[in-house]
């Protein structure tokens, strides 16, 4: 949304005192031996970074109807208080953080210890494949990529996993089983030391020991091979004669963005711009691509963030003193007219993925919206709007709290629901196992399709 009211809006919220301080931990990781035993924080501490939460979520969390309506986060964090008394440990008290913030549902919204996050990553990425836990990445070769986990300590996988999930914070159930092994959200619940059992159909099941200490998933590096991941940044090639594939890691630097409107400049007279957004976490909205693409005006996505007003708050207490409702008023803004600025009229096509999130399906939604764009791939992550941050230096922790709720240029509510393409092309296990991007394969088929149909006017 390239809008002035937000603009001030955002502006605000990171001039405001606590929410610009440096993240970086003030003290040095600890090592693995000393990392399980770490004390907790001080009781003053805790209670101190509890009220922070209950201020900052009952005041500012923009994503209440999402929730079912039976969710009561005053019942939540009243047990999660009752916790506090009794933990020992500081991975007990970030479990029990963690918890509270994903029991609302919310990619923007989360628990993060930055000690935690000295953990060794993990040599293999996994995902909830077909009903089952498939490895996706690899970065090593004792983890062979498109094999079924069906073990972990010799203990049943989707019960673990599933337990797992309760501490991720996302949108959906499908987000958080994708994110078990991200670094952002799901890696520090793993073992240091465990045991994976693979299975192999018709064959007999192996087991693997994986010890963390002693591997790195070496992000910074691609996979051994595994599911397709973007190369840093933008780059362009010549995918099929007629086809230009333009590919982005993320929208959060701005260049990135000048580099795809150059490259929908420089490409002026291609038949169809194929533009792959898979694995795109966001960032800030692309709007100056989006222009560049749109052929006739269209209407805007809507942002509401809630505001308070003491009197209209204090009255709307009394009357619906036996209803949840934290937020009394609304700041709604958006839905404007987002005027095109043209540089191409060919045709334009999307390849996503349940890792396009946040600025990544501000992109999708006006592609889709408009009709400028066929969408292939898979549903999108589901996970859109802006976050604030409250940050405890002196602790090495933080929070964000979900700011923003999206909504569709008709007012439809997209929170936790994933943009969902016109031609579905989903990764499968075959797929991992051949060791190919058949997901680019079928989409360039059916772009090639598509251009032989125009070409004899069909």
């Amino acid at each position: 949304m390239n809008k002035t009211f937000l603009l001030i809006y955002i502006t605000a919220f990171f001039l405001t005192p606590s929410y610009g301080v440096a993240e970086t931990p003030t003290a040095s990781c600890p090592t693995s031996k000393d990392f399980a035993t770490l004390a907790a924080p001080s009781m003053a501490d805790r209670f101190w970074i509890a009220s922070r939460i209950y201020a900052s979520v009952t005041a500012r969390f923009a994503h209440w109807s999402s929730l079912d309506p039976s969710y009561d986060f005053d019942e939540h964090y009243q047990d999660y208080l009752k916790s506090l008394s009794t933990i020992s440990t500081r991975l007990d008290f970030d479990k029990k953080t963690a918890k509270l913030f994903a029991s609302l549902h919310n990619t923007h919204t989360s628990f993060k210890d930055q000690l935690v996050h000295c953990y060794p990553g993990l040599p293999f990425r996994v995902g909830f494949i077909e009903g089952k836990w498939i490895v996706t990445r690899s970065w090593t070769k004792s983890v062979p990529v498109g094999v079924e986990i069906s073990a972990i300590n010799h203990d049943v996988f989707s019960t673990w996993a599933d337990q797992q999930v309760a501490f991720i914070s996302d949108s959906s159930l499908r987000d958080q089983r994708q994110d078990l092994t991200s670094m952002k959200y799901g890696v520090w619940l793993w073992p240091r030391k465990f045991t994976l059992t693979f299975h192999f159909p018709g064959k007999k099941d192996v087991s693997v020991d994986v010890d963390r200490n002693l591997s790195d998933s070496s992000e910074k590096n691609p996979p051994i091979k595994g599911r397709y991941v973007a190369v840093k940044g933008v780059s362009v090639s010549q995918i099929a004669p007629g086809i230009e594939r333009i590919t982005v890691s993320d929208f959060s630097h701005p260049e990135n963005e000048k580099k795809m409107v150059q490259a929908v400049r420089d490409h002026q007279d291609v038949p169809a711009l194929l533009f792959d957004v898979r694995g795109n976490g966001g960032g800030s909205a692309p709007n100056d691509l989006i222009q560049s693409l749109l052929e006739k005006p269209t209407k805007d996505e809507i942002g509401m963030s809630p505001q308070h007003i003491a009197v209209n708050d204090a009255y709307s207490d009394v009357a619906l003193s036996d209803v949840l409702s934290y937020s009394h008023t609304w700041f709604r803004f958006g839905g404007d007219v987002i005027k095109p600025k043209t540089l191409y009229h060919g045709k334009v096509f999307v390849l996503t993925d349940d890792g396009c999130a946040s600025a990544c399906e501000d992109f999708l939604m006006i592609m889709k919206s408009s009709k400028r764009a066929v969408i292939m791939g898979e549903e999108s992550a589901g996970g859109y709007g802006l976050r604030s941050d409250v940050f405890f230096p002196k602790q090495n922790m933080r929070f964000s709290v979900g700011v923003i709720n999206v909504l569709w240029p008709d007012g439809t509510e997209a929170e936790g629901k994933g943009i969902m393409p016109d031609i579905s092309i989903p990764l499968t296990q075959e797929e991992l196992l051949a060791g190919k991007d058949d997901v680019l394969e079928k989409a360039v088929k059916y772009i090639n399709t598509v251009m032989k149909k125009e070409h004899h006017g069909q």
